[in-house]
């Protein structure tokens, strides 16, 4: 009787080893194309020419998200940033405070309910909801003092 419980308890174990566990790499490989299936990410449209942007995953962004597509005027503000209005103000429910931009995040200007691109260095400040980041074609962002600009996401 121990000798069928021996042999039976030796071939689970060889059972089990044949079955392929995931590695470590292998499990943050899933996560990150999960995540990236899960990515927002937007075409600012100017002229023909497009700008794509990867949007975090916050609050303010899934609103600013839900928005899309638009069409926007975008004016130079403070040589520092372009700006455009929305057609209602996102929810900062959550918000972290003191944030500081860089050259060609997009962001959320609180008070005024405005996004702002920045392509030349700002400070922190409590008012800004950090909404994504440009990370192809900001050359088509800074040709022209105005522009109008379609939003719309882009495919993943």
């Amino acid at each position: 009787m121990r000798t069928i419980a021996k042999i039976l308890a030796g071939s689970l174990i060889v059972v089990l080893s044949l079955i392929p566990l995931k590695t470590k790499g292998q499990a943050a490989d899933q996560g990150a194309a999960a995540n990236k299936s899960r990515q927002m990410k937007i075409n600012i449209i100017i002229d023909g020419n497009t700008a794509t942007a990867v949007l975090e995953d916050n609050p303010v962004s899934r609103d600013f998200y839900s928005l899309l597509p638009i069409t926007a005027n975008f004016e130079d503000f403070a040589s520092k940033e372009k700006i455009t209005y929305l057609p209602r103000k996102l929810s900062v429910k959550n918000n972290d405070a003191n944030y500081e931009a860089n050259v060609w995040d997009i962001t959320y200007y609180i008070p005024r309910g405005n996004i702002a691109i920045f392509y030349k260095d700002y400070g922190p400040s409590k008012d800004l909801a950090k909404l994504g980041r440009i990370v192809s074609g900001n050359e088509f962002l800074t040709q022209n003092r105005t522009f109008k600009a379609r939003i719309e996401r882009a495919e993943n």
